[in-house]
């Protein structure tokens, strides 16, 4: 029988990262665990957590500031 791997490759922690923010990190980019499980195990609320994130964006956009990096090489949904 085939073994089979989910074991991914990620850069090592920064200094002073918890083990159990890089194991959550793992765990969500695997599917293991939900990102609303992570916030509700520290006691937030994902809606909080999402409002607060929707209003960084809005007032980044405002100011021209692009916080997704990453997202400058995506193609325009236009």
């Amino acid at each position: 029988m085939a073994s089979m791997s989910l074991r991914q490759t990620f850069p090592p922690p920064l200094s002073g990262t918890p083990p159990a923010t890089t194991a959550n990190v793992i765990a969500v980019a695997n599917g293991f665990k939900s990102r609303q499980g992570i916030i509700s195990e520290a006691g937030g609320d994902i809606e909080d957590v999402l409002d607060e994130i929707a209003a960084d964006n809005q007032l980044a956009e405002s100011k021209g500031v692009d916080l997704n990096p990453d997202r400058a090489s995506e193609p325009d949904a236009e």
